[in-house]
């Protein structure tokens, strides 16, 4: 989980654009943390279970058992959560950050917090608002940030579709990790088991 968390939030765009939004936005506010929570607790079990396995200890090795199995069983119920919560397609999500941006559009002039926020993603991103420079009509003037340094024109793309490729983009790998992190989990939990019963037998 740490290995899929790390080039997320190293990445500059990315990264600083978490930072940025992470009180308005729950999947970027409770995703991370809980990502590399679950890193650091399989780094703690496995080497619970390799003390086991090297020492012959068997209290050692049933209570790493233990602890793979019940952190397994919390993935399982956070996955299953949030998938429930998620919504069932692409454009549905991006749908769901462009709706949240436009949210935040409109406190842009009255929040100072949200005013950094988005003048950082619109700069960075060299975006105008959550679907068009347009979202701004009827809230203020276009904010500086939606142009270009020596331009007179605003950015004519919205930011909501560079949000939604870029965190999907560095976050596709996820299914594919967990699998893997998930077997690797199984496979020990399997040799733990025949290591307690030939220490048992021994």
């Amino acid at each position: 989980m740490i290995v899929i968390m790390v080039p997320v939030l190293s990445n500059t765009k990315v990264g600083t654009y978490i930072l940025a939004l992470r009180n308005y936005f729950d999947v970027v506010k409770v995703g991370p943390p809980a990502l590399i929570g679950f890193g650091v607790a399989l780094i703690v079990i496995g080497l619970l279970g390799h003390y086991g396995a090297s020492s012959g200890s068997t209290r050692c090795l049933a209570s790493y058992m233990f602890l793979c199995v019940g952190l397994i069983v919390l993935e399982i119920i956070v996955a299953t959560y949030v998938l429930m919560k998620l919504p069932k397609n692409s454009g549905a999500i991006l749908k769901d950050i462009q709706n949240k941006f436009k949210e935040l559009i409109q406190s842009y002039y009255t929040d100072p917090e949200i005013k950094l926020a988005i003048d950082f993603v619109q700069s960075e991103f060299e975006c105008c608002g959550s679907i068009d420079r347009f979202d701004w009509g009827g809230i203020g003037s276009t904010p500086d940030s939606c142009t270009c340094r020596g331009c007179l024109v605003s950015y004519g793309f919205g930011c909501s579709e560079y949000i939604f490729d870029l965190v999907s983009g560095k976050l596709a790998m996820v299914p594919t990790i967990a699998y893997a992190v998930l077997g690797f989990q199984v496979a020990g939990l399997v040799v733990a088991y025949f290591l307690l019963i030939i220490l048992g037998a021994g």
